[in-house]
Order: structure tokens, then sequence, then C-alpha cells
């Protein structure tokens, strides 16, 4: 994507995506509070469940746990990919929602970055730690799959996993569609993230919906490529995903 965008573009698309706005209503037909104009008629004829009072219901707040590929395939040394992890960490942090980061580099074994209850900015060694730590090869659908099992115990209303992966799952695109099923099942909406270097085949390729993943291409700065992307699919999608 030719446009790139700031950190601050980002959390403002984070925030719409994880918080939605709390809803303001009225709780009608009560014998007290203010008086309901729709009812004034009803009042006229002696009725008393004429009033109202505001009804303010909270909106949903989200858990939102970031998969961070850190194998080979991903080009060898991943830290621009940690440091892109990191801004959309703070993003997500930024908007009030909980936020946990995990990678894995080639191991069955996911490691972890930062956790629910620990703040970004405490965790600057552990992302760029992640980074210098390539791996052999891309367990991308048993990572979904382990990461959706610990968002469901996060204490929050809605869930949601970025996968920021170059896609390649070794297991083939099937593996991540049923690993993709799974967290759906359980609440859990995913989000891809595709960094693509010369290839061009789109989201379905690598098992992701095309409404659900965005792909970027870098060229010289990896960071406003994959922010474009991840902003303009957030927006995208706002309001049109259902998360549980």
């Amino acid at each position: 994507m030719s446009r790139s965008i700031g950190r601050g573009a980002l959390r403002s698309a984070v925030r719409r995506l994880v918080l939605s706005p709390e809803a303001f209503g009225w709780q009608r037909n009560l014998e007290r509070g203010r008086l309901d104009p729709r009812a004034l008629h009803r009042a006229k004829m002696g009725a008393r469940d004429v009033y109202r009072r505001p009804d303010l219901q909270e909106g949903h707040k989200a858990a939102v746990s970031l998969v961070l590929d850190m194998s080979g395939s991903m080009g060898g040394d991943a830290v621009p990919q940690a440091i892109m992890a990191y801004q959309v960490a703070a993003a997500v942090e930024a908007a009030g929602a909980l936020v946990s980061v995990s990678a894995f580099t080639g191991g069955e074994t996911l490691a972890r970055v930062k956790g629910f209850g620990e703040r970004v900015a405490a965790m600057q060694e552990r992302f760029l730690a992640a980074g210098h730590s390539p791996g052999s090869f891309t367990p991308l659908a048993p990572a979904i799959v382990a990461t959706a099992a610990e968002l469901v115990q996060a204490p929050a209303t809605a869930r949601v996993l970025f996968a920021l992966t170059d896609g390649q799952d070794d297991s083939g695109p099937h593996r991540v569609r049923e690993a993709i099923k799974i967290a759906q099942a359980q609440g859990v909406a995913v989000v891809g993230v595709l960094i693509q270097k010369s290839d061009r085949r789109g989201p379905e390729a690598f098992g992701f919906d095309q409404a659900d993943a965005a792909v970027a291409t870098p060229a010289a700065n990896l960071g406003p490529s994959v922010l474009s992307a991840l902003a303009a699919l957030l927006d995208r999608n706002r309001g049109k995903r259902k998360v549980a």
C-alpha cells in the first residue's frame, strides 16, 4: 500500500475496533423520574407510569492477543516485526483494552513476550530479544489455537487475535482455516496481517478470509506498510465483525 500512517492513526483505528461506544437510551413506563414526552397523551388520561430515566449501557471491552511470527520464512532478522508488534500492542493498551503478545520461532512452544497484566513499555527488551531469535519453520495454525485458548480466559466481553505473519504455515492453508474456525467457535475473532516481500497471492492462499486479513508488501520500510494495511483493515471491518 502506498499510503503510510503514523502511530496516532493506528491507535484510533484499534480503539474503534476493540472498544464499542457506550449505548445511551431510556427506561420508560416508570412511575418516577422525568416526564416522558412520548407518554403525554397517557398522562392526560391519568396514567401514572409516564416517566423515564436515563439508561447507559457500558460498551464492550476487548482482550487482544498478538501472535508474532519470528520464523525463518520471515526473512531472518525479525527485529522490524518485533517493533511493529510493539507499536500495535501499545495502540491496544492505549485504547484501554487488555493485550498480550506471544511469538513462535519455529518450535511448537509459544514464547511469552508480554502478558495481559504487564505494561507494554516495560517489555521493550523482550520484544527486541524475540526479534533476534528467528526460527526454522512456521507453526501458525497451532499458535492460533493455543492463543485462542488463552484468550477465552481473559476477563473481557470481546476477544480479538492478531496474527502478524508472512502466512506460510508449513502444514498448509487448510490447517490455518481449521485453526481459525476453532478460535471463532470460542468467540475469538482472528485478524491476519500478512507481510509479503514478493509473493502476490491473496489471503485465501494462506488460509485467511479476504475480509479478515490485510496484505502488506513492504519496500524499504516495513512499518508504514503494515500500519497502513492494518488500519485500513480495522476500519473496513469495524461494526461488521461479531465478537463475543
